[in-house]
Order: C-alpha cells, then structure tokens, then sequence
C-alpha cells in the first residue's frame, strides 16, 4: 500500500512538474512573442522616423551638369518675338548685349526681355531688364519647368545682343512638397496594419 502511495505521489509530482513546464513554456512563448512584437514596433517607429526626416529636410546631391544649347538669338536694336522649346525641367537663359558708345542718357539704351509660356502674355517665368551703364551680361536659371515658351525681346538703342538658351540633361525634376502629406499618411496606414497583423499575430500563438 505505501508503495502504490508513493508511486501515486511520484506520478502526481511528475505530472506536476510537466504542468510547470508547459506554463513555463507557454510563459517563454508569449514573452518571446511580445519582445519580438516590441523590436518591430520599434523597428517600424525608427523607420518612419528616418522617412520623415528624409521628406522633410532638404537633399542636395552633388551631380555634373550637362548642358546643351536649345537656341540662340541675336540682333541689334528693334523688337521681335522669338519661340523655343525647352524638353527638361532645369534650364537657363545666357544674355549679354552692347550698348555701343553713349555719352549721356543710359535709359535710353535699355535690353529687356521677358519669357513666357507658349499661349500666355501674363506672368512671365523670367524677366530681364538692363540698362547701358548696368550689367551687361548674365545668367537666369528656371526650374521645375518645361514645354513651349516664347520671348519678347526689347532692344533699344543697342549695337547688338546674343540670348542663347540651354536645357540642363541630366535634370530631375524636384521633389514635390505636396506628395509629403499622402507618403506620411500611408507611412502611418501601414503601420497601423503591421501594428494589427502583429496583434493578431500574437493571440494565435497565445491560444
């Protein structure tokens, strides 16, 4: 009798130990769930952070220009309309002009030309107006702008002026700030999902 006891009692601890074993199991389970369900939470929230800084701190990349002649114009005084078509985003107008020999009154002889979309007289996308004793020559970049455009050119009382415009090739039209806002909101819809997945993810295992 007391060894049918002490069999009883060894089966009763072994069966108890085997208990304490699958909750320590079922423990190790669910904490090993959890920690892997905070590290890609975690994960997550670095990434979307770094995205964020990414969309909202301004990047410049160092990169060659390559820049090719579109079209050239030249002339003395008068005025005339000239027409071009510019392919990239990135593009610029060369001018320069000489005034000849005046002694007095430099407003009268005066360089201005004024660019415009194609079909437009209003708002133009560049501007440039100089006088003798001014600049006589420069350089004007537009960005973020491509198709048909025209000049007006006004020269008056020049010995000559060139206007060359060039197309940089290698241009990349800029990041866009109103595309931040629906990136952000799909940033945070996915993780919301992966938030979920992970969630449902866990009360499976749990079960």
């Amino acid at each position: 009798m007391q060894i049918v006891f002490y069999k009883l009692k060894g089966f009763n601890l072994a069966v108890r130990l085997e208990g304490l074993e699958s909750m320590s199991n079922q423990f190790s389970n669910k904490h090993s769930s959890r920690t892997k369900t905070k590290d890609c939470m975690e994960k997550l929230s670095l990434l979307l952070f770094v995205a964020m800084l990414m969309l909202l701190m301004p990047i410049h990349l160092v990169k060659a220009d390559n820049w090719v002649e579109v079209a050239r114009f030249e002339g003395t005084s008068g005025v005339s309309e000239k027409h071009f078509t510019c392919d990239y985003f990135e593009w610029r107008i060369r001018w320069a002009f000489d005034p000849g020999h005046y002694h007095f009154f430099p407003q009268y002889h005066t360089f201005s030309v004024a660019t415009y979309r194609e079909g437009e007289d209003t708002n133009p996308v560049n501007s440039i107006f100089e006088m003798a004793n001014g600049s006589r020559s420069g350089t004007s970049y537009i960005h973020d702008s491509h198709g048909q455009y025209y000049m007006a050119i006004r020269a008056l009382d020049l010995d000559s002026y060139t206007i060359i415009i060039e197309q940089n090739t290698d241009a990349i039209p800029e990041f866009p700030s109103w595309v931040i806002l629906p990136l952000l909101l799909a940033a945070t819809a996915a993780a919301v999902t992966l938030r979920k997945h992970l969630c449902r993810s866990r009360r499976i295992s749990a079960a």
